[in-house]
């Protein structure tokens, strides 16, 4: 007589493992299926989130916020220029890791060579006989969501040539993200290549506290790009790391509640970060005499130092306050207070300290009127101090003092 397979084999032993078998592969298989579901939940959640979530956040600004930061602007233009900052594209670039794209816009136009234009932009390469200025710095010197004649470099060449009958250019070197030791790096590419300024400012503070480790933006991304292109990195780690359940836990893990310790530890990184812009601008004054070029510094205004923040209209929504940058600061301008920064360093924090209106079109970067008057506080000062020796040989500023 033949067994009924369904009532499994006679063997009390056998029957366990079959019925073991049975219970496992039930487990595993409702664990996948659980797995699976709970991913595609996480992927529909973000994917609405996302999707509610436009490329472009200062459109979503109610027009109490974007007709203070744009005066006289209209809907139509306003709304094209912001398109137009939003929809740039970084690019690879050798040993400084990217670079701001190419790109030619009705207001922002960014040149092949590198740099973003200005208002009656100079030649390239750039003209010996004029007095070439190469600014360096992060998104505020590009001048992010302003059109290239409102930008602190354009606005600096005006101020300059008024004050010679010599051609000055500036040539914009800000790029989105970059901080002391990447704007140090481009300065050595273009010196290499035979590109040879009068002047070299760099105008810092906010990214140098944003990158306080030294390393730079979107380096965990061309670290695992590297990684499996070389393949050290498994291809199953780097397929969980795309999955929806990976971002949500990137998403607690980056909530998680500030340790008590949290203060020490940001003072010593604002000071850590502070010792890494000092050994940059050492290492830029010595490249710079060098090559006879005159190096000058500056240190930017942020929302978060002496800044009357009821004006700030960013203050509450997508603008947190990080706490390095407020012991940051204080700690650079108690350096400054000390005299050993040298003669070519221009404290610049300060200049929003009196003021009772907008200065910030969004959380970082600077409204036109607030542009006009960095770049004429910065130029003021080089003048006075005879850092721009415009109609002569230019010779290397003094040293800072260490």
């Amino acid at each position: 007589m033949s067994r009924d397979p369904l009532k499994g084999p006679r063997n009390p032993l056998l029957r366990k493992l079959v019925a073991g078998h049975r219970l496992l592969a039930s487990l595993v298989l409702n664990t996948l299926l659980l797995f699976v579901a709970g991913n595609f939940v996480v992927w529909v959640a973000y994917a609405l989130h996302d999707w509610r979530q436009p490329t472009n956040l200062l459109l979503v600004r109610s027009e109490e916020f974007l007709s203070a930061a744009y005066p006289g602007w209209a809907v139509k233009d306003r709304t094209a220029l912001l398109q137009e900052v939003y929809g740039r594209v970084m690019n690879y670039e050798d040993y400084v890791m990217f670079r701001e794209g190419a790109l030619r816009g009705k207001y922002i136009n960014v040149s092949e060579n590198g740099f973003r234009q200005i208002q009656n932009q100079g030649p390239w390469p750039p003209n010996p006989e004029n007095f070439n200025v190469f600014v360096f710095g992060g998104s505020t010197m590009f001048g992010s969501a302003l059109p290239d004649e409102q930008t602190v470099p354009s606005r600096l060449q005006a101020v300059l040539a008024a004050s010679t009958a010599r051609r000055v250019c500036v040539y914009n070197f800000g790029t989105s993200f970059f901080y002391s030791t990447q704007e140090r790096l481009l300065l050595e590419r273009l010196l290499s290549q035979g590109f040879t300024p009068n002047v070299a400012l760099f105008v810092d503070g906010l990214n140098d506290f944003i990158q306080a480790d030294d390393t730079p933006a979107y380096r965990e991304r061309f670290k695992a790009a590297f990684e499996q292109a070389h393949e050290k990195r498994k291809l199953l780690a780097a397929l969980a790391d795309q999955l929806p359940a990976a971002r949500l836990a990137q998403s607690i893990r980056a909530r998680k509640k500030p340790e008590p310790e949290e203060l020490t530890k940001e003072t010593a990184r604002a000071a850590r970060a502070i010792t890494t812009y000092r050994n940059n601008k050492a290492m830029i004054e010595a490249l710079c005499h060098a090559k006879g070029v005159i190096p000058v510094f500056a240190w930017q205004p942020i929302p978060w130092y002496h800044y009357d923040l009821k004006y700030f209209l960013w203050y509450g929504t997508t603008a947190k306050p990080r706490m390095i940058h407020g012991l940051g600061y204080e700690q650079m301008h108690g350096i400054f207070e000390q005299g050993t920064l040298g003669a070519n360093f221009l404290w610049c924090a300060d200049l929003q300290q009196d003021e009772k209106t907008l200065l910030y079109v969004d959380v970082h970067h600077y409204t036109a009127a607030f542009s006009q008057k960095l770049a004429e506080t910065i130029g003021n000062q080089c003048l006075q101090r005879g850092l721009f020796q415009i109609a002569a040989t230019p010779t290397p500023a003094p040293s800072a003092i260490r």
